[in-house]
This record gives structure tokens, C-alpha cells and sequence, in this order.
């Protein structure tokens, strides 16, 4: 099973999703996590979309984030 938990800024994704990655024992993946460097310094799409691609590479997960370009991955 895969699950994307989507919504706007402060909505509770991050927590909905966690909470649902400890119930189900799925991995947990943020994408704000894997997006975000130091100091507020973002990654270039073509970084981004590999770095996610890898993260996705598992026959289960569930990922917190509304990058509308990164559907196709998804």
C-alpha cells in the first residue's frame, strides 16, 4: 500500500501521516524533508525528483506533501 496525504500548509498532513505510518508500521516519508537543506536552501527540481524517486523506491510508504510537480512521480 502507498499513501500520499495532501492539503494545505498547517492542515495536520505531517501528523496525519505519522500517526498513520505507526498504526499501519509503514516507513514514513516527508517531503519537506528530502525538498528543504540548511538554512532554507531548496534543492533544483532535477535533484528533487531523483532524491524522491529513491524515496519512493519501496513497496510501501507513507508521504506527507502537496508538490502538485512531483505527481507523476507519486
Amino acid at each position: 500500500m502507498r499513501l500520499n496525504v495532501v492539503g494545505t500548509s498547517g492542515s495536520g498532513k505531517s501528523t496525519l501521516a505519522q500517526r498513520l505510518s505507526a498504526a499501519l508500521g509503514m516507513p514514513y516519508i516527508q517531503m519537506d524533508a528530502l525538498y528543504w537543506n540548511d538554512q532554507w536552501q531548496t534543492l533544483d527540481d532535477d535533484t528533487f525528483f531523483t532524491v524522491l524517486d529513491r524515496a519512493l523506491d519501496q513497496p510501501q510508504w507513507i508521504l506527507d506533501g502537496n508538490y502538485n510537480r512531483t505527481r507523476s512521480i507519486k
